[in-house]
């Protein structure tokens, strides 16, 4: 992924990173600002934590 300021991001797994503007949490599909790498070890968690628990409601659908 390119972005206007001409920085590039992979997109095949989460991670921080430092930007002209500050810093971002980046992962598949997305970029989403954070005010410090604590926020963004957090939203990192929070994601793969929902994504956890998406997985785990797939697998045992009589669950819902």
């Amino acid at each position: 992924m390119k972005f206007l300021d001409g920085m590039y991001a992979m997109t095949d797994g989460y991670y921080i990173q430092r930007t002209s503007d500050g810093w971002c949490v980046v992962g598949p599909g997305m970029t989403c600002p954070v005010s410090s790498v604590s926020e963004g070890r957090k939203l990192i968690k929070e994601i793969k934590d929902l994504n956890r628990i998406k997985q785990l409601s797939r697998q045992n659908p009589e669950g819902n």
